[in-house]
């Protein structure tokens, strides 16, 4: 084998290991950047939800208090 071929092998292999390498780094990011992704989408459906639940529990309180007020004036 020639200089020049080992050097041919060499680049070869090198290139081959960091192909390996960026293809698993970047099925990593893409892998946890998902997971943060469905994170984030699902904390704000539960913060809306929250939201809704407030609300109605505010407009039931709010009801609640026009009927307490109702009654005393009828009293």
């Amino acid at each position: 084998m020639t200089e020049i071929e080992k050097l041919l092998l060499q680049t070869f292999i090198m290139g081959m290991i960091w192909s390996f390498l960026l293809q698993k780094i970047i099925l990593f990011l893409f892998e946890n950047i998902r997971k943060l992704w469905r994170k984030s989408r699902k904390s704000s459906a539960e913060f809306e939800s929250a939201k809704l639940v407030k609300k109605k529990q505010s407009n039931y309180n709010i009801s609640e208090f026009k009927n307490i007020n109702n009654l005393e004036r009828w009293k």
